[in-house]
């Protein structure tokens, strides 16, 4: 008798991984937008002299609710989806990952400064784009293999 063994991970494990990683991703984004949302609000993140003049009609609480709606809240809800396994948590996920990286290139376009943040977030979107993209593709596979 021959036993084969495969090391071969099955699509439900890898994506069950990938979904953890990226709503822990997800989650701690929010938080940190949230974070700087509130501290650009509130006045306790200090942008210089520069950045806020560079910002549209110089406002500073316009950009921290613009960060907290933009950001804050996708990738929130994504967290959120990802952890309850909702139907719609592949384009929840996909939609707050291309925010996201749509955030980090307007900010880098209207307060032209650079930060490595900002490319560590950009990767953080570019992983939501696509664990969601990656998780709509696996559902729609299943559902025909299934149907």
């Amino acid at each position: 008798m021959q036993t084969t063994h495969t090391n071969a991970r099955s699509p439900r494990i890898t994506n069950s991984i990938w979904s953890n990683i990226a709503a822990v991703a997800a989650a701690v984004t929010g938080v940190l937008a949230f974070t700087g949302a509130i501290g650009l609000i509130g006045g306790g993140t200090d942008l210089g002299t520069e950045v806020p003049q560079r910002l549209p009609w110089n406002s500073i609480v316009l950009a921290g609710v613009a960060l907290a709606l933009v950001v804050g809240v996708p990738t929130t809800a994504a967290a959120l989806a990802l952890w309850s396994a909702i139907p719609r948590a592949s384009l929840i996920t996909m939609t707050a990952g291309v925010l996201l990286i749509v955030w980090i290139v307007g900010q880098i376009a209207v307060i032209r400064e650079f930060s490595i943040l900002q490319v560590v977030f950009g990767l953080v979107g570019v992983l939501l784009a696509a664990v969601g993209w990656h998780l709509s593709r696996s559902r729609t596979t299943e559902d025909v293999g299934n149907g």
